[in-house]
């Protein structure tokens, strides 16, 4: 099964450069929480990932092998420069750990650790959106 899921429908037309590992501290009460910019992150994802479970007539979380293909787009400020790599931030490492976790969240699959092949692009577009395209194997 091939779950195909396009996110284009972010605030501001951007994509969000926060990333899972951005927590802040509230040194009076010692507690880590949700940046506001990275809680409006998981949503969106969260969102557009029950749709396609839903969409996939996924019941429960599946406990297949899967490989997941993200591309990441963001707008080109140059003409030329739709179509080449984006060298600078935001890491794309941490950008996908906040794609997996939402996935998992959904009930796509049961864990993260499902994963056992990965394939990230951060290029230049014409415009800014994610692609996502989850295989799930049978077992």
């Amino acid at each position: 099964m091939i779950i195909n899921v396009e996110i284009n429908d972010f605030p501001n037309g951007k994509i969000p450069r926060t990333t899972a590992q951005q927590k802040r501290y509230n040194a009076k009460t010692g507690i880590y929480f949700d940046s506001p910019e990275l809680a409006a992150a998981r949503m969106i994802y969260l969102r557009k990932f029950y749709e396609a479970r839903q969409k996939a007539g996924i019941i429960s979380p599946m406990e297949s092998p899967v490989v997941l293909d993200v591309f990441f787009h963001f707008k080109a400020k140059r003409k030329k420069d739709v179509g080449q790599p984006k060298l600078t931030r935001p890491d794309l490492d941490n950008m996908v750990k906040l794609i997996a976790d939402q996935i998992t969240k959904a009930g796509i699959i049961r864990d993260d650790s499902q994963i056992f092949d990965l394939h990230l692009v951060k290029r230049y577009d014409t415009e800014e959106f994610v692609e996502v395209k989850i295989h799930v194997f049978d077992n």
